[in-house]
């Protein structure tokens, strides 16, 4: 039978089991009030920038929101604001940059702001070629 190590911190209470052999195991945080978090499966998808407008070549950083229900290859990608809105096929060759949700829901994305000056959209797509845009932010260069 293993030992168990009981962590107390500010955050919650950490329990990890010890000495129970070779293998595959989970962690688990519980809140101090002892109750889980409910899963939030409304998740709606967003893109959020802390500005309207970026210099050339500058960081990015979009924050996202996605549902848990999109597929490893969900996708937001850099293009013009020009280019027209549609499907991730017909978007997928107009891109500057893109970076895959790899299955995460919510997180932060870094870009380079174009060269070119401009204006360009960041936008989400629920999946690969098959997706659909589900989100969109804009920004200009100057």
């Amino acid at each position: 039978m293993g030992k168990k190590v009981l962590f107390i911190a500010a955050l919650g209470i950490l329990v990890i089991s010890v000495g129970l052999g070779c293998g595959l195991y989970s962690l688990m945080k519980i809140p101090l009030g002892g109750k889980l978090a409910e899963p939030t499966p409304n998740i709606q998808p967003s893109l959020r920038l802390p500005h309207d407008a970026y210099w050339r070549g500058t960081l990015v950083q979009v924050a996202f929101t996605a549902p848990s229900g999109y597929t490893s290859d969900a996708w937001v990608g850099l293009m013009s604001s020009e280019v027209p809105h549609g499907s991730a096929l017909e978007n997928a060759g107009q891109t500057i940059d893109h970076r895959y949700l790899e299955g995460v829901n919510q997180g932060v994305l870094e870009f380079a702001a174009p060269m070119m000056l401009g204006s360009y959209d960041l936008r989400m797509f629920s999946g690969g070629t098959d997706g659909v845009e589900t989100a969109v932010t804009s920004f200009t260069v100057s």
